[in-house]
C-alpha cells in the first residue's frame, strides 16, 4: 500500500483508531459497540484477564470493581468487543501525525547512526524524527538555542521513542533471525552474531518495505503511542521555547542583571517523569554560564517556603542560616536557580551541613512534607537544600476508622498512624527501599544513599548486531548530588547523627519559641494557604514500572489489553473496600497511564476534596484541608511529640546502619571465658531481676489501643536483604508480638505477677483475631503477607502459642494455635520458594510438629510431611551431594537460613514418621555441611561472602549449627558430627563475649548454645559459664544503661524483637534462672 492511496490510508487509519481505542474512551462512549457472536470468545478472554490482573482471579472482588464503575459483565460484553469510530467524527489529532509518519516511512532507512550513544534500531526512528522536526520547525524558530542544544531537544525525543518501541522492536527482530532451530540459532547468534549485522540489516529492510503498515497493522497500539508521544513531545517544545523567548527581559534581570544573555547553549531535557501530555523539567545553561531549570508547574509554593526560611534566617536565636534560591515565577510554570553540588571546605562545615539537615527537617515536618527523596535534595557546601517542593502540605488520606468514630483504633493502627505522621513521612531520613524483586536495597532518601552500590540492571547486550539479547548488568551506581563531600570523599550521616539531632532539636524548639508569631495573620506560614500542590497517590515508581511493562508487545495489538493491563493499578482499590467508592481516581490513573504519562493530581491546601479530570471531584478523601493540619501541627508542637520525633529518628538510623557483626580476627584472652570466670555461687535472682528490668521498659514503650491491643515500634529484619525496618512490630516469633508474648508469659509463669500474663495477652489480641477469618480472599490476603515459615509466618504463631498456652495454663491458646496451623494448606506449601527455618518450609513443619504434639490431629501431621516432601522435591545436586539452595542461589550453612536447619526439621519429621527418605535426606545435608567445616577455625564457612568467611552467631554460625547437632546427636552414634561439636564448643568458649548481645547474632545467642550443651551433654561447667558470661553482661549494660543491640549505632534506640531485642534476651535470662524452659533457639517442643 502506498501512503498517497489516499481512501485507502483513511481506511486503514480509522481500523487503527478502532483497534487501539482504550477503555477510558468505550467508557465514554466515543465509539459505536457493534457486537457479534465471533467476538464472544476474544471477549470472554478479555474479562478472564481484567479478573486475573486485578483480582487475582477473585471473582467476587472483580465484581466489587466493576459494580463500582456502575457496570456488569453484560455492560461489558458490549463494552469489549468489536467497535467502530463513529464515521461523522474526524479522526483523532494522533492520526494525522501517524498518517506524515507513514509517509516518511515509504523511504528506506538509512542504517547510518545519527546520535552520539548507540540507540537499538536507531534506523527505525528517522521518519519519526523527520515528522518532529518539519512539525516543530512549522510552529517555532529554534535559533534561541544553539545547535548542540537543540540537538540535545531531539535526543530527548528519542529516548521516548525508544521508551516506548524497544520492547516490540526486540521481539520481532528476535522472531525474525530464528530459523527455528535452536541449536542453529544459538550457533550463529549468540556465538557468532555480535560481529555480524546482516540479520539485523534485514530486519530493518523488511520493516521498510511497506512504510511500517504491516508493523502497525499488528501493534496498532504502538502506532498510536508513538505519534501521541510526538505530538505531546511538539507542544511541549513549543510552549517551552514560546515562554523562553518570552519571559527572557524577566530572567535577565532577576537572575543576571549585570550581564546580558545572547543564546541557551546547552540543555538537558526529560530530567523529571512525564506529566500532563509529555510535559517534564529541563535545566538549561545560557553563553554566560547561567544555569536555570524550568519547571511546567505552578511556582507559588517554591516562593511560599523560601519566605519562611527567609523569616526564620531574621531571628537572632535561629543556630544556622538557611540556604535560599531564586525563583521567577510565572503562573502555571516559572524558572528556577539551578542549585550546584560542591564540598564542604573541611570537617567543621560538615559538621555545619549535618546541623543544618536536622533544622531542614525541622521545617519540612512542619510543613507536612514529603517525597523529599534525594533526587530533590542537593548538597551545597555547607548547605543542603531542597529544590523540588511540590510535595509540602500532603493531605491526610482518611481511612476506614475515621469515616466511622465508633470502631476503636488497635494498637498497631495507633503506631502506624504515628509513623505515618513522623519524620518518616519526609523520605529525608536513611531508610532502604527495595529493588531488582526482593534482592537489592537501596537508600532512596535525602540523606541517605551516599555509598556506592551495584545493581542488577536489565540491558540490550550486542546492540544493532545479529548478536543482540537482552540480559542482566551489574552496575555500580554512584553517589548522588544530595550526598555531603570533604575532598571529594562521600560523608555518611552516621557518624553526624548527633550533629542532625541537636539541629533538629534546635530548629524544633525554634518553632516553638515563635509559635504565636508564626500563628500571625501577617506569618510567612499563611502564604501556605489556598496554594495549589500536588497530590502523590502512589508512588512514581510504581506508575513508571506498570506503564513499562504496558508498552510489551502483548499489550500493542489491542488497546483493550492494554487498558486492561494498566487496571492492576485497581488492586488497592478491591482489598481496601473504603476505597471503591473513590474508584474515580482509578479511572484517571489509568486514563493518564494509557497516553504513556505518569498520573498527576493537584489540590488545593485550603479544601479537602480532590479534583479529577472532567470536573469531578472526590469530596470524601482527605480529613481535613492540610493547611488546617499544618496549623494544628505548629499548635501542638510539644516536649513529648519533640522526644517521640528524636526517636524516630534514632530508629531509622538503626535500621539503615545495623550490621552483624564480623568475627573478630583472633580470640579474646582465656579469662574472658576460661575457669577463672566461673562462679558456682550465681544466685539465679540475679537473671530473673533482670529480665523484670528489660519486662518493664517493654510495658513502659508499648503503645495502648483503643480496644486493648498493644504494640512496639522496632526493627523488623528482612531475611531476603539482611536489612532492617523501623516500624510497628507485627505478630510473628522473629520480630513481632509472638515473640514479645513468649518472653511475658514465662516471666508471669516464673514470677507469678499478673501484669505480665495480662500484657502478653493484649500483645496477641490481633494474633488471636487470625482464627476468625472466614473469607477466602482475607486468608490469601494474610498469606500473601505473612507465609507460612517458622520464625517469621503463620507456623512461627503457632508455635509460640504452644508455648504461651503453657506457661499461662490456657487451653484456649493451644486451640487458636491449631486454628493458625490448619490455615497452611497443600497448595501453599507446595508453592512456597523459600525452604529454610526461619521464612520457609523447614520452619513450617516445626511449627506444625509442636502443635500436633501438644494437640493430635492427622491433619497437622499430613501438613508436616507434605512439607517434608516439597523439600525432597526442592533437593539439588552440588558437587555430588544433594543439598538447598536457600539463600541467592546458595546452599548456606547454619541454623536459620541453611542446611542445619532444614536437617533438623527432617530428622524431627522422620522421628516421627518413620519416613527413610526424611533420614537419608537429613544425612545427606549434614555430611554436605560437614564438607565445610574448618579443623584449623574449629567453625563451618559461612558461605553468604564471596569469600567464605567464619561466624559464631546462632543465625549463621556455630552456635546455631552446634544447637542442630546436639538435638539429635544422642540418637546417632556419629563421630564426626560429636567432633563438629565438640572443636566448635571449644570455639565458642575461646571467643568468650563480644559483639553485641542479641540472640541472632550476639552473646546471648551463644550462651543458649552453650546451656543447651550443658543439658544434653551432662556438662554443667558449661552452664555455669554461660550464667558467669551473662552476670558479665549484666553488669556491662547496668554501666552504660542498656544491652548492646548495635554495634556501630551511637545513639541507639529500643528494640523489642525477640531475636534481635530485648524480649529475646530476657527470656534467656529466665532460661538461665531456670534451664528447663523450653529453648526456642532449638525449637524445642
Amino acid at each position: 500500500m502506498l501512503a498517497t492511496e489516499h481512501p485507502k490510508l483513511e481506511s486503514y487509519l480509522r481500523t487503527l483508531v478502532e483497534k487501539a481505542s482504550f477503555l477510558t474512551e468505550r467508557l465514554n462512549e466515543e465509539f459505536i459497540s457493534t457486537p457479534n457472536k465471533s467476538d464472544e470468545s476474544k471477549v470472554n478472554s478479555h474479562l478472564k484477564f481484567w479478573c486475573e490482573v486485578l483480582a487475582r482471579g477473585d471473582e467476587s472482588l472483580f465484581q466489587q470493581r466493576l459494580a463500582a464503575d456502575g457496570l456488569d459483565v453484560d455492560t461489558l460484553h458490549t463494552l469489549l468487543g468489536k467497535v467502530e469510530y463513529p464515521q461523522s467524527q474526524p479522526l483523532p489529532s494522533w492520526t494525522q501525525t501517524l498518517k506524515l509518519i507513514l509517509q516518511a516511512a515509504e523511504k528506506t532507512f538509512n542504517t547510518n547512526t545519527f546520535s552520539e550513544n548507540q540507540i537499538p534500531f536507531e534506523p527505525f526512528y528517522q521518519p519519526f524524527i523527520e515528522v518532529a522536526q518539519n512539525l516543530l520547525l512549522s510552529r517555532i524558530n529554534l535559533n534561541i538555542l544553539s545547535e548542540e542544544a537543540q540537538k540535545s531537544l531531539w535526543r530527548s525525543l528519542i529516548e521516548r521513542l525508544r521508551n516506548i518501541a524497544t520492547p516490540t522492536l526486540f521481539a520481532e527482530f528476535h522472531q525474525f533471525r530464528s530459523s527455528g532451530n535452536p541449536l542453529q540459532d544459538f550457533l550463529l547468534i549468540e556465538l557468532q552474531g555480535k560481529n555480524s549485522q546482516e540479520k539485523y540489516h534485514a530486519f530493518l529492510q523488511n520493516l521498510s518495505q511497506n512504510g511500517l503498515f504491516d508493523l502497525f497493522d499488528k501493534y496498532p497500539v504502538l502506532g498510536r503511542l508513538l505519534a501521541t508521544a510526538i505530538d505531546y513531545w511538539v507542544d511541549a517544545t513549543v510552549e517551552f521555547i514560546n515562554r523562553l523567548r518570552t519571559d527572557w527581559l524577566a530572567i535577565a534581570t532577576l537572575f543576571s542583571p549585570k550581564t546580558a544573555l545572547q543564546q541557551v547553549v546547552e540543555l538537558k531535557a526529560n530530567l523529571s517523569d512525564l506529566h500532563n501530555q509529555g510535559r517534564s523539567v529541563i535545566a538549561l545553561t545560557f553563553d554566560t554560564g547561567l544555569k536555570l531549570v524550568y519547571k511546567p508547574k505552578d511556582m507559588e509554593m517554591e516562593l511560599a517556603y523560601n519566605k519562611i526560611i527567609s523569616w526564620c534566617n531574621e531571628r537572632d536565636d535561629l543556630p544556622l542560616s538557611l540556604k535560599t534560591f531564586a525563583v521567577l515565577h510565572q503562573g502555571k510554570y516559572g524558572w528556577v536557580e539551578f542549585v550546584n553540588q560542591y564540598d564542604c571546605d573541611h570537617k567543621a562545615a560538615a559538621e555545619r551541613y549535618y546541623t543544618r539537615a536536622g533544622m531542614i527537617l525541622a521545617v519540612i515536618h512542619l510543613l507536612l512534607g514529603t517525597d523529599c527523596h534525594y533526587e530533590n535534595l542537593i548538597a551545597s557546601g555547607e548547605h543542603p537544600v531542597l529544590i523540588d517542593l511540590e510535595t509540602l502540605l500532603t493531605h491526610e488520606i482518611r481511612v476506614s476508622h475515621q469515616s466511622n468514630s465508633t470502631v476503636p483504633f488497635a494498637a498497631f493502627d495507633i503506631a502506624q498512624k504515628q509513623l505515618e505522621k513522623s519524620l518518616l513521612r519526609t523520605m529525608l531520613l536513611p531508610q532502604k527501599g527495595l529493588i531488582a524483586k526482593d534482592s537489592v536495597e537501596i537508600d532512596l532518601s535525602g540523606f541517605g544513599g551516599v555509598e556506592e552500590y551495584q545493581s542488577p540492571m536489565l540491558k540490550l547486550n550486542h546492540v544493532n548486531t545479529d548478536g543482540m539479547n537482552i540480559g542482566y548488568e551489574v552496575v555500580s551506581v554512584e553517589s548522588n548530588p544530595n550526598t555531603p563531600k570533604v575532598n571529594g570523599v562521600n560523608l555518611s550521616p552516621l557518624p553526624y547523627l548527633e550533629k542532625l539531632v541537636a539541629g533538629f532539636e534546635q530548629m524544633y524548639r525554634f518553632f516553638i519559641k515563635h509559635k504565636q508569631s508564626l500563628l500571625q495573620a501577617d506569618s510567612p506560614l499563611m502564604g501556605l494557604a489556598n496554594q495549589r500542590i500536588r497530590y502523590v497517590f502512589r508512588a512514581t515508581y510504581i506508575y513508571h514500572s506498570i506503564i513499562q511493562s504496558s508498552y510489551s508487545p502483548e499489550f500493542l495489538d489491542s488497546g483493550i489489553k492494554r487498558s486492561l493491563g494498566l487496571e492492576v493499578l485497581a488492586r488497592a482499590f478491591v482489598v481496601n473496600k473504603t476505597m471503591l467508592h473513590r474508584i474515580g481516581i482509578l479511572n484517571a490513573e489509568r486514563q493518564a497511564a494509557e497516553n504513556g504519562d505518569i498520573p498527576f493530581f493537584t489540590i488545593n491546601t485550603s479544601e479537602s476534596h480532590l479534583p479529577l479530570p472532567g470536573k469531578k471531584a472526590i469530596g470524601d478523601l482527605f480529613v481535613k484541608p492540610s493547611f488546617d493540619a499544618m496549623l494544628e501541627q505548629m499548635q501542638q508542637l510539644n516536649e513529648t511529640d519533640l522526644a517521640r520525633q528524636v526517636n524516630v529518628i534514632k530508629g531509622s538510623f538503626a535500621a539503615r546502619y545495623t550490621e552483624e557483626p564480623k568475627l573478630p580476627k583472633n580470640s579474646f584472652p582465656i579469662t574472658n571465658g576460661g575457669e577463672n570466670s566461673i562462679d558456682i555461687d550465681i544466685d539465679s535472682h540475679i537473671f530473673v531481676k533482670q529480665a523484670i528490668n528489660l519486662a518493664e521498659e517493654l510495658k513502659q514503650k508499648a503503645i495502648f489501643g483503643e480496644d486493648g491491643s498493644v504494640c512496639w515500634l522496632g526493627l523488623s529484619y528482612k531475611t531476603t536483604t539482611e536489612g532492617f525496618l523501623f516500624q510497628p512490630l507485627g505478630s510473628n516469633l522473629y520480630d513481632g508480638n509472638c515473640g514479645i508474648a513468649l518472653f511475658l508469659a514465662a516471666l508471669a509463669k516464673i514470677t507469678g505477677d499478673s501484669q505480665w500474663s495480662d500484657l502478653a495477652l493484649s500483645s496477641l489480641k490481633s494474633t488471636l483475631q487470625l482464627q476468625q477469618i472466614q473469607s477466602s480472599s482475607e486468608t490469601a490476603r494474610l498469606l500473601r503477607k505473612t507465609r507460612i515459615g517458622g520464625a517469621t509466618g503463620l507456623a512461627s504463631m503457632a508455635y509460640s502459642l504452644v508455648h504461651i498456652s503453657k506457661f499461662l495454663a490456657d487451653d484456649g491458646l493451644l486451640t487458636t494455635a491449631k486454628k493458625i496451623a490448619l490455615l497452611i494448606t497443600p497448595q501453599l506449601i507446595a508453592s512456597e520458594k523459600y525452604l529454610d527455618i526461619t521464612r520457609g518450609v523447614a520452619g513450617t513443619i516445626l511449627g506444625l510438629l509442636a502443635v500436633y504434639k501438644n494437640s493430635p490431629d492427622d491433619s497437622l501431621l499430613n501438613l508436616a510431611i507434605n512439607c517434608g516432601e516439597h523439600l525432597l522435591e526442592q533437593q539439588v545436586s552440588i558437587d555430588g551431594s544433594k543439598t538447598w539452595q536457600t539463600w541467592n542461589g546458595i546452599a548456606l550453612t547454619g541454623f536459620s537460613q541453611g542446611i542445619s536447619g532444614i536437617a533438623d526439621a527432617l530428622l524431627r519429621l522422620w522421628e516421627i514418621t518413620g519416613g527413610e527418605d526424611f533420614l537419608q535426606a537429613a544425612q545427606a545435608a549434614i555430611s554436605n555441611e560437614s564438607s565445610y567445616f574448618s579443623q584449623e577455625a574449629g567453625n563451618w564457612q559461612d558461605l553468604r561472602p564471596q569469600t567464605p568467611d567464619y561466624q559464631l552467631s546462632w543465625s549463621h554460625g556455630a552456635a546455631g549449627i552446634v544447637l542442630a547437632r546436639l538435638q539429635h546427636q544422642h540418637k546417632h552414634n556419629n563421630s564426626q558430627v560429636s567432633e563438629e561439636v565438640n572443636i566448635a564448643l571449644e570455639t565458642i568458649q575461646k571467643y568468650g563475649i563480644w559483639g553485641i548481645d542479641n540472640l541472632a547474632w550476639g552473646n546471648f545467642g551463644r550462651i543458649e548454645t552453650l546451656l543447651v550443651a550443658s543439658q544434653i551433654l551432662k556438662r554443667p561447667e558449661l552452664l555455669q559459664l554461660a550464667r558467669s558470661w551473662s552476670i558479665k553482661l549484666i553488669e556491662q549494660a547496668g554501666a552504660k544503661g542498656n544491652f548492646t543491640l548495635y554495634e556501630n549505632i551511637i545513639s541507639p534506640v529500643h528494640n523489642p524483637a525477640f531475636l534481635h531485642g530485648t524480649s529475646g534476651i530476657g527470656y534467656q535470662l529466665l532460661r538461665l534462672a531456670y534451664p528447663e524452659l523450653p529453648s526456642i533457639l532449638s525449637f524445642d517442643f
